[in-house]
């Protein structure tokens, strides 16, 4: 069956989907390749989907018959504003934070600069058998690698690393400590049916996209990581058969620490928080797991299925659902009550869910289609946090307000086209209120890129003038 008759059908069943887009908590819903009509493209699989330096903009990376393509898309309109030729048959696999840098996925994990696709530098320190999974910490701008070599039993034994790498100097900065307790993969010399070892739970495509790594579940700020890992048994069978069983292990590493803490008696389909006071929100596929910021429990409350979840970038509350064949709409929860505090208005599935920068919006989507919801209430930015940058109106006619302005810290904006090059300062000085107005293009209609620089903290956004 084609996947835009399965959606249909997934959305028929749901109860009204053309309800949920005029409602007033979805802003819009399209298949993916309804934002790419001007561009006259039919299928496409939609590989991730990633927030822009601002609420603002979307950035989507396609397949596109085969070749990688990126699109930059109006979040409030939900329609290809322009086609990032730049990253054309190179795609997008990460965005980093407060830089122009995006990593690629060709090369995989490329490092290059989104204002022009030149390629900077390329994942070092790589084992030759490559990496089994990884998964990205932006904030800390490290990637963790999942080295699994594969033992035959016979003449050869498995082994595995946990291999930390700097996204800034993209070579390999350490080695992980993980379980010892038993190998890793078949061993060399055991005979056939007393085979007892461990393996990363992983299964082909698992870190599709922006899909959660199942076996490396790692917080948000890069401290912890709860690491999934199955223990095999072998025996023989009837007739002779070598049979293999296994159960889940889940330990909880302290990648901060270099250190393993132990094994964990609670199971976890993903996690995320930043720590401090807010601590960390788990999930379990029933019930959130709220832990402090030494990975105590601290709370427990039931989500009735959720599958896919995430965290506002204050931490106050969590939005997640279930697969659109439940018929269940996602919700809002608020993680220090664990009330329900709001559900949306169409029952539609969740695959990949973020919110925004500011907190605003949440964006979720899958190969095929693209959600855009309001959040309800809209959250806050993380006390301390250097992702709370607001620019607004966009597109605009030229005058524009950029908040999560730090009052008090010496400012500049300066102007950019969209090739890079700088056309003057807007804006320098010390700003007394949380927002600078400027204004972009001197009334000349285009695209334009804002550059704001706060001591050490940068912000880029794309502006739309019309």
């Amino acid at each position: 069956m084609m996947p835009s008759m399965c959606l249909f059908l997934c959305v028929l069943l749901a109860g009204g989907a053309v309800q949920a887009q005029d409602s007033s908590d979805v802003l819009w819903a399209k298949y993916a390749y309804e934002p790419l009509r001007t561009y006259h493209i039919g299928y496409v699989k939609q590989l991730g989907v990633y927030w822009h330096w601002s609420d603002s903009v979307l950035i989507v990376s396609d397949l596109v018959q085969g070749e990688h393509r990126v699109f930059e898309i109006d979040v409030r309109r939900g329609v290809a504003v322009r086609e990032v030729e730049e990253l054309r048959g190179k795609g997008v696999l990460a965005v980093l934070p407060d830089t122009p840098i995006v990593y690629t996925r060709v090369p995989y994990f490329g490092k290059a600069d989104y204002r022009t696709g030149r390629l900077l530098d390329t994942l070092r320190d790589v084992p030759p058998q490559g990496l089994l999974d990884v998964v990205v910490c932006p904030l800390r701008r490290q990637l963790l690698g999942w080295e699994e070599v594969v033992g035959n039993g016979v003449s050869s034994s498995g082994a595995a690393r946990l291999l930390l790498y700097s996204l800034d100097s993209m070579r390999l900065v350490d080695t992980i400590p993980i379980p010892r307790h038993l190998p890793y993969g078949l061993q060399a010399g055991v005979p056939r049916g007393e085979q007892h070892y461990l393996e990363l739970y992983w299964y082909r495509y698992a870190n599709y996209g922006e899909a959660r790594s199942p076996g490396l579940l790692w917080t948000d700020d890069g401290r912890y990581l709860h690491l999934v890992l199955e223990e095999h048994w072998q025996y023989i069978g009837p007739q002779g058969i070598t049979q293999d069983t296994y159960r889940l292990r889940l330990w909880l590493i302290d990648v901060a620490g270099r250190r393993v803490v132990g094994q964990m008696e609670y199971s976890l389909h993903d996690i995320r928080g930043r720590g401090g006071a807010r601590g960390y929100v788990g999930n379990t596929g029933g019930t959130y797991f709220v832990f402090d910021s030494s990975m105590r429990i601290v709370r427990i409350f039931p989500n009735g299925g959720v599958l896919s979840f995430a965290l506002s970038p204050d931490g106050r509350y969590v939005m997640g659902g279930t697969k659109a064949i439940y018929h269940v709409a996602p919700s809002i929860w608020d993680v220090e009550t664990g009330e329900r505090v709001h559900q949306y208005s169409g029952p539609w599935g969740i695959g990949n869910v973020s919110y925004s920068p500011s907190g605003k919006y949440i964006v979720d989507y899958n190969d095929y289609s693209l959600i855009l919801y309001l959040a309800q209430p809209v959250s806050g930015v993380m006390e301390g946090s250097e992702c709370g940058g607001i620019l607004y109106p966009n597109p605009s006619s030229g005058v524009v307000v950029v908040g999560g302005i730090e009052v008090g810290v010496p400012t500049q904006v300066e102007l950019y086209d969209v090739h890079g090059r700088l056309q003057e300062v807007l804006y320098r000085g010390v700003p007394s209120e949380g927002e600078v107005m400027v204004t972009v293009g001197r009334g000349v209609r285009g695209m334009y890129v804002l550059r704001v620089v706060q001591g050490r903290v940068v912000r880029w956004y794309t502006v739309i003038v019309e």
